[in-house]
């Protein structure tokens, strides 16, 4: 990338935990850099024991042993950067570097999400299918709804601040059985937020290789599981397509 043109960043949050925020977070940056583009991460959520910073570290290791190892699984590089605090100015100079900054925050208050959205293209908010069909009042989430309106008022401040900041959710974790009319519902119930539009792409939980995958410190892009696969290939085809609207 030239020295004039500055990279994305994108920070990726949610308040709840266990929706898959750095699985999300990981899987996008190789996606990302199998289409050749210079990926770096950066770890902002201080309370998270295993987060995406845990986890290149583990490809970093694994990198050269698996080629030796004759694995199917070739490793793209992704760079990876640890910082908490005030992150703005921190972001705003990696974007100089490269084509794309994806910062793992908490979400949610936290003086890393705030500050990363101030300078942020896009906020992204992975979220899973957590929606019930109420007889009284229609479409409502379960254990999600406090967290994720909360989320849709915490970003709308910060787009106020940051006038050109997209925002999306996508669901992430999705039953692989029987899950259709919960992903439809899912989306039905983001499509009310105003600024957690869903996307139309979703990513299916298969557990074994998304498990497989993470503790090899890959990415089930780099996997042989079709599927798993293409999922993540089509949401960051989304993603940078909504990243590049007017």
């Amino acid at each position: 990338m030239s020295e004039e043109k500055f990279g994305s960043i994108w920070t990726i949050g949610n308040a709840k935990g266990g929706v898959g925020k750095s699985t999300a977070t990981t899987n996008i940056a190789v996606a990302l850099a199998e289409l050749g583009n210079k990926v770096i991460i950066v770890d902002a959520d201080p309370n998270q024991a295993a987060g995406s910073g845990q986890w290149h570290e583990k490809r970093e290791k694994q990198r050269m042993s698996l080629r030796k190892q004759g694995s199917d699984v070739e490793l793209v590089n992704i760079d990876c950067k640890k910082t908490f605090g005030d992150i703005c100015e921190t972001v705003r100079a990696l974007a100089a570097r490269y084509d794309y900054v994806l910062v793992d925050t908490a979400g949610l208050s936290s003086t890393e999400f705030a500050s990363s959205g101030a300078t942020s293209h896009m906020i992204i908010v992975p979220t899973e299918c957590d929606v019930f069909n109420s007889d009284e009042n229609g479409l409502e989430m379960g254990f999600s709804a406090d967290s994720i309106e909360k989320m849709n008022t915490e970003i709308k401040k910060v787009t106020m601040m940051n006038r050109s900041c997209k925002s999306v959710s996508f669901i992430n974790k999705a039953p692989t059985r029987s899950g259709a009319t919960q992903r439809k519902e899912t989306r039905q119930y983001l499509s009310k937020l105003s600024h957690l539009k869903p996307c139309k792409n979703s990513i299916s939980y298969y557990e074994k290789i998304f498990g497989e995958a993470a503790s090899l410190g890959a990415s089930v892009v780099e996997m042989s599981h079709q599927k798993a696969k293409a999922q993540y290939q089509l949401l960051v085809a989304e993603l940078i397509s909504i990243d590049l609207e007017e």
